[in-house]
């Protein structure tokens, strides 16, 4: 998996804040050693109370460990978790990936239950794919390339993939991601792709114009729009949040691009095929109801993005 897209998981994702946390840290750490060991040191010597300097620093110890433990409680994975970036792509016919990372607070093992439409086509060494209790295929190989490619595997009665035991027409197995064995808090890298990624539900025209580009966004999702960036070669302009099924006009100078700071953004960018004059990336608010069935068990925190608008 690409760094910037590992890097996007953890550090653009507004859950893991390990970034702004770290600086709180060092902080209080500097300032124990900077100034509270010294200052009780001369602050004992002053009063000719030296000889309690060390269980005053036991104390002290105790008292800015507890509030690290605090400061940091949030930080702390309490529930397995899937953490993801989700890219809807429309500059290419349409398509929707999915980079994802499964984490456990725990050693042990766990399954996430993925809607059928998805196919999962990477996994790393510690992530089986499976359906029920799993497929096995003739070599007893656990990690094939997704449900739509499981030729000659088998679940644990025996029937592949495309068999039907009760003539419903339903899908028989039910696809998994199985974290077989697991150190505590180590990630775990999934791709999946959707077969049939309907539309984003999100349309724009962006029209050029003599100071700059003039956009009209229809968003036809229920989920609100909570950012984004009109795109130009290797700089980007922001645009503001926007209402569920609700469209708008926005007005975007020559003057607002700018370089791409976001490494997020910039790996997207980089990631689209074809040459494009400008897109529009646009950030939406979206759960992953339509793509995990056994979510509720699940802290899943992530991004979605869809990328439309692109002009030869």
């Amino acid at each position: 998996m690409e760094q910037w897209i590992r890097d996007a998981i953890f550090y653009s994702n507004s859950y893991f804040k390990s970034r702004e946390m770290l600086t709180i840290f060092l902080g209080i750490v500097a300032f124990y050693v900077l100034v509270v060991i010294p200052g009780s040191y001369f602050w004992l010597k002053k009063r000719d109370k030296l000889k309690y300097l060390r269980e005053y620093i036991i104390v002290v110890s105790l008292l800015f460990s507890f509030v690290i433990f605090v400061i940091g409680a949030k930080t702390r994975l309490t529930a397995p978790t899937f953490t993801y970036l989700r890219l809807i792509d429309e500059t290419a016919g349409g398509s929707e990936t999915v980079y994802a990372s499964l984490q456990l607070p725990y050693k042990g093992a766990a399954a996430i239950e993925l809607n059928p439409d998805y196919d999962v086509v990477m996994v790393d060494m510690n992530v089986g794919v499976g359906a029920n209790a799993g497929f096995e295929g003739p070599d007893g190989e656990m990690r094939p390339e997704g449900p739509a490619g499981m030729e000659g595997f088998t679940g644990p009665d025996g029937m592949g993939p495309g068999d039907n035991p009760d003539g419903t027409g339903e899908e028989h197995l039910k696809p998994e991601i199985n974290i077989e064995e697991n150190s505590v808090i180590s990630p775990n890298y999934v791709t999946l792709k959707r077969q049939d990624s309907p539309e984003a539900g999100i349309s724009a025209n962006i029209r050029e114009v003599s100071w700059g580009y003039s956009l009209v966004i229809e968003n036809g999702l229920e989920d609100a729009i909570i950012g984004g960036y009109l795109v130009r070669g290797d700089e980007a302009a922001a645009i503001g949040t926007m209402d569920g099924a609700s469209s708008d006009r926005v007005q975007v100078g020559a003057e607002a691009f700018g370089a791409i700071s976001d490494d997020c953004l910039a790996g997207i960018v980089s990631g689209i095929e074809g040459d494009c004059e400008y897109v529009l990336v646009l950030e939406v608010d979206a759960g992953v109801d339509d793509l995990i069935t056994n979510y509720e068990s699940w802290d899943t925190r992530g991004r979605t993005f869809v990328i439309i608008g692109c002009e030869e």
